[in-house]
């Protein structure tokens, strides 16, 4: 038999808070950017995260500027990418729905590139989604994206 990963407690309530958010946020997007939708997704996403990873991961996650000071290393990636998601988010707030949206999503992309090959290669083992995850298209902009995320991460 197959070993399970232990899930808390906590963390389902981060998957359920996150789900949620995601679901707003689609739902706003749909709804021809509703300010009140998108914002409660954000609130949702941003408050079911510390659930999942850790109120200190999340916090050195979506900061702009590296927790224990040491600029030695790409930091400026991240920075850039945290500073397009909470600028996103208050110019959603102000009521510029679109505009925030877009650049929300440009520092969400930034911020969770690294995650995107992994995530393309376990949905191209799904039978519909898989054979859409293998266009071209699909497969060129993953490589942009993890090409981005390679200038991110530290060189070891």
């Amino acid at each position: 038999m197959m070993d399970m990963i232990a899930v808390t407690d906590a963390q389902k309530v981060g998957l359920m808070l996150v789900g949620c958010g995601a679901l707003f946020l689609a739902l706003g997007s749909l709804l021809l950017f509703d300010r009140a939708l998108l914002t409660i997704g954000n609130l949702l996403f941003l408050s079911g995260f510390p659930f999942l990873s850790g109120p200190w991961a999340t916090l050195a996650f979506f900061s702009p500027i590296p927790l224990n000071l040491d600029f030695s290393g790409p930091w400026w990636h991240r920075a850039r990418a945290a500073g397009c998601f909470w600028l996103g988010f208050i110019l959603v707030l102000a009521r510029w729905t679109l505009v925030g949206m877009l650049v929300e999503v440009v520092g969400i992309v930034l911020l969770f590139a690294r995650f995107a090959k992994p995530l393309v290669r376990i949905g191209q083992s799904i039978p519909v989604l898989g054979s859409l995850l293998q266009l071209p298209g699909v497969v060129w902009l993953v490589n942009i994206i993890d090409d981005e995320a390679g200038r991110a991460r530290p060189k070891v």
